[in-house]
């Protein structure tokens, strides 16, 4: 039997964490779903090594790390462009890469987009908490502790049997920095706003500002969404929820948040905008489109039939 793939993290870079496609079924006990944040982008890094699409991979955020191999493997990286290169020689994305043993993997400018996921084929040597490998946004005892990774973090790795080489073309599945508007339906609260409030949500443009992260994205905009007066008491929320606060700023919950909130909820992002949300970086702006459930619906099956013709019968 080959020997263990062995990632050596030298630097984590902004931050760096194992994840899958998330922790289902939990919720009822105030657990986040968690996984990739792009899934699509995701599953198409183990499409292209042949992995099973939950196989673990590398999310990597902005600021890419540094990572040495410790015996040869094969690697895909799908998502954002932060200008991947190996021994300093630029690498393409949506390509099965070969990978020297002894070789660096290093990242620079942010071309494109905020999330990059890397892939490396094999069986990843990990435990798994409640079904999933995905890290956990707080301390739990039990949980993945060596996550987001750190300096000297090392990943083990099975190797599997060496995958065909594989590229993709991502028309039509990552529109980042393009994004104009971000699809939303009516939230639980919606009525309870007045209707100029639901104008200026509507007809405004809004930034991701610097505090945000994989629970939740906060917004800026010019002018404030005045928050209806009757108290609500904390009710559910999932990623893609988005709640006005007080200060009348919405914000978009994210893979990791929360399972419940106090705010109202105005509005939910579509499922098939999530991907495009999650490549979204402090900075760039978009404005909302409300549109109707059955018109959200077609949307989701128009994403899930293009996806599943990219990745033949996989998903």
């Amino acid at each position: 039997m080959a020997d263990n793939i062995i990632l050596h993290i030298k630097s984590p870079g902004l931050y760096t964490s194992i994840q899958d496609l998330g922790r289902n079924g939990y919720q009822a006990m105030g657990l986040p779903s968690g996984g990739a944040m792009d899934r699509t982008s995701a599953k198409v890094a183990n499409w292209l090594l042949g992995n099973s699409l939950d196989t673990p991979i590398l999310e990597i955020t902005l600021l890419g790390p540094v990572i040495s191999f410790e015996n040869k493997c094969q690697i895909a990286i799908a998502g954002a462009d932060l200008s991947p290169s190996v021994d300093n020689v630029r690498i393409p994305l949506y390509k099965t890469v070969n990978i020297q043993s002894g070789s660096m993997l290093r990242f620079g400018r942010a071309v494109l987009g905020c999330r990059a996921y890397l892939a490396v084929r094999g069986k990843w040597k990990l435990g798994r908490w409640l079904g999933s490998h995905s890290t956990v946004p707080f301390e739990i005892i039990g949980t993945m502790a060596e996550n987001p990774l750190r300096r000297g973090s090392k990943i083990k790795i099975q190797p599997g049997a060496e995958a065909t080489v594989k590229s993709w073309q991502p028309t039509g599945l990552t529109e980042m920095v393009t994004v104009k508007k971000i699809r939303v339906t009516k939230g639980p609260e919606f009525n309870s706003f007045r209707k100029k409030a639901i104008e200026i949500f509507h007809d405004q443009e809004y930034t991701v500002s610097q505090d945000s992260n994989r629970m939740g994205y906060r917004l800026l905009s010019q002018n404030k969404v005045p928050v209806p007066v009757n108290e609500i008491i904390s009710s559910g929320i999932l990623p893609g929820t988005v709640q006005v606060t007080r200060s009348g700023q919405p914000i978009i919950m994210m893979a990791d948040a929360q399972t419940i909130g106090g705010y109202h909820r105005i509005a939910h992002v579509i499922s098939a905008d999530m991907d495009k949300l999650a490549q979204m970086k402090p900075g760039d702006s978009f404005r909302f489109e409300i549109m109707g459930i059955e018109e959200a619906q077609k949307a989701t099956r128009e994403k899930h039939k293009l996806v599943n013709k990219v990745l033949e019968n996989h998903i």
